[in-house]
């Protein structure tokens, strides 16, 4: 973000500060999701549940990394 601002490109070091904040946000409440629906924020205890059958989370968590 400041790279971008420093190279002189106002919109480009805007545009990265958006997009990141946007997918941190969606990051953290797909990892709140997991932890409502289990019941705590132990992934061998998420996956010794059988957590990886789990579509939504998993779709949501997976757009959530690509950034």
């Amino acid at each position: 973000m400041i790279m971008g601002l420093s190279a002189g490109s106002l919109f480009a070091g805007t545009f990265h500060l958006i997009a990141h904040a946007g997918f941190k946000a969606l990051l953290f409440l797909c990892s709140g999701i997991w932890v409502h629906l289990y019941g705590t924020n132990d992934i061998y205890e998420i996956s010794g549940r059988d957590g990886r059958r789990l579509k939504t989370p998993l779709v949501c968590l997976v757009v959530a990394a690509r950034h």
